[in-house]
C-alpha cells in the first residue's frame, strides 16, 4: 500500500497537531504493510528519518507538485491532517485516482465563530462548501464519538481514532523534573498548556484560591507563559518548555488537571493533554467536556466533575489528599494508555482505515 500524508505546517514543532503528525509518520514508516511519504512545511535535511518532500505554501504548485508525485509513484491513498489540507485534497479528488482520508483534528468554522472571527454569512458558506468537501472524502477520521457523529451527517465512512502518546517519552518512570521548590506534605496540582478562553484557567485558578483556604497544603503550578493576570504566593507560573520536558514536569505534579469550560469548541474536540497526562501515571481531575468519559473512567483511572462546577472540581482535588488514592488513580491511568493509546496502536487504527478503501 503506497501512502502520501500532507500536513500544511511544520511538523518539526512542539504544538499537539505537529506532534501528532509526526508520531504517525514515524508509526507508519516502520510497517511492512505501508510504503509511507510525508510531504509538509518542513527543510528536508531535518526529516531524513522519513520518506519525504518539502511543500512550499504556493497552493498551485504545491498541488502541481503533489499531483506528479501521485502519478509517478501510483499512490493509493493521500491522507490530509486537518482541514488546513482542504485546499489539496478537493482538486486531487478529481484529477487522480487516490483515495482521499482527512483526519481531522477540530472544525475550523466552529473555532472562529466562537472567537468572533467570521461572520454569520461566512459562518454558513464555510459550512456549506466544507459539507460538500466532507461527502467527497473517500474516509473521514476525527478525535471525538460527538464529532464522528456530526461528521456522518454528511459522510458515513467516518470513525473516531483517539489520539496517542509516545510512551518512550510520557512514562510514569521519567525522573521528575527540577521545574519548582516542594516542601514537605505539599499536593502539587499540575497544568501544562495554553491560555485560550476554552481552557478555563480563570475557574481553576479561583477553585484553587478557595480551596487553599481550608486545605494549605494544595499549591497550583502552571506550566503555561500566557495568562499572568492572578498575583498569589500558592499559584506558580512556568514558562514554556520543550515538549520532551514536558513529561518530566507531569512527573513532578501529585495532579494533573483539565479544567475545560462547557462550550461549541469544547463539545467537538478532544484534548490530547488527557492522555499525556494518563501516560505520566498521575492523578487526574478533568472536566467532562466532549468525550472525556469515553477515555477516562470516573473512580478507576481519573476523576470527572462538571464543568463550570467548582464545588465537584474541590470535592475531587481533596479526596486525592490521600497519597494511596492517587497512587491508586495513576497506576490505572498508564494501565490503559499503554493499552489503548500508544502511537503505534492508533496507526493500526489508520491502517484499518486504509485496508477498507483499496
Amino acid at each position: 500500500m503506497k501512502l502520501l500524508s500532507i500536513y500544511r505546517g511544520k511538523i518539526d514543532d512542539n504544538r499537539g497537531t505537529p506532534i501528532k503528525v509526526r508520531s504517525l509518520s514515524q508509526e507508519f514508516s516502520k510497517m511492512s504493510e505501508v510504503d509511507f511519504t510525508l510531504c509538509a512545511w518542513d527543510d528536508e535535511g531535518k526529516l531524513e528519518f522519513l520518506n519525504y518532500f518539502k511543500l512550499t505554501n504556493n497552493h498551485l504548485e504545491d498541488i502541481k507538485k503533489i499531483y506528479r508525485f501521485i502519478k509517478k509513484n501510483d499512490i493509493d491513498i493521500v491522507m490530509g491532517h486537518t482541514m488546513a489540507t482542504y485546499y489539496y485534497l478537493l482538486p486531487l479528488k478529481f484529477i487522480t485516482k487516490a483515495k482521499i482520508v482527512l483526519e481531522m483534528q477540530g472544525y475550523i468554522e466552529e473555532e472562529s465563530k466562537f472567537y468572533g472571527d467570521i461572520g454569520v454569512i461566512n459562518y454558513y458558506w464555510s459550512k456549506f462548501i466544507y459539507g460538500i468537501f466532507y461527502f467527497l472524502c473517500d474516509y473521514i477520521t476525527t478525535c471525538s464519538d460527538t464529532s464522528t457523529e456530526i461528521i456522518k451527517k454528511y459522510n458515513k465512512k467516518a470513525k473516531t481514532i483517539w489520539g496517542g502518546v509516545d510512551v518512550s517519552i510520557f512514562n510514569p518512570e521519567i525522573p521528575a523534573g527540577n521545574f519548582f521548590d516542594k516542601k514537605e506534605g505539599e499536593i502539587i496540582i499540575g497544568y501544562t498548556g495554553n491560555a485560550r478562553i476554552w481552557q478555563g484557567l480563570p475557574f481553576l485558578i479561583e477553585s484553587f484560591q478557595e480551596l487553599k483556604k481550608d486545605y494549605p497544603e494544595f499549591k497550583l503550578v502552571l506550566l503555561c507563559s500566557e495568562n499572568k493576570k492572578v498575583e498569589s504566593p500558592d499559584v506558580l507560573y512556568i514558562d514554556k518548555v520543550d515538549h520532551d520536558k514536558v513529561a518530566s514536569f507531569s512527573t513532578a505534579c501529585d495532579i494533573l488537571v483539565i479544567p475545560r469550560m462547557q462550550n461549541e469548541v469544547n463539545r467537538i474536540s478532544f484534548p490530547s493533554k488527557i492522555i499525556e497526562y494518563m501516560a505520566s501515571g498521575r492523578a487526574i481531575v478533568a472536566s467532562a467536556t466532549s468525550d472525556t468519559h469515553k477515555v477516562i473512567t470516573s473512580g478507576k483511572d481519573g476523576m470527572i466533575f462538571e464543568p463550570g462546577d467548582k464545588e465537584g472540581f474541590k470535592k475531587a482535588l481533596i479526596s486525592l489528599r490521600d497519597k494511596d488514592v492517587r497512587d491508586k488513580l495513576g497506576v490505572e491511568a498508564w494501565n490503559t494508555v499503554k493499552n489503548k493509546y500508544t502511537w503505534e496502536y492508533q496507526a493500526r487504527k489508520f491502517l484499518e482505515v486504509f485496508v477498507s478503501i483499496i
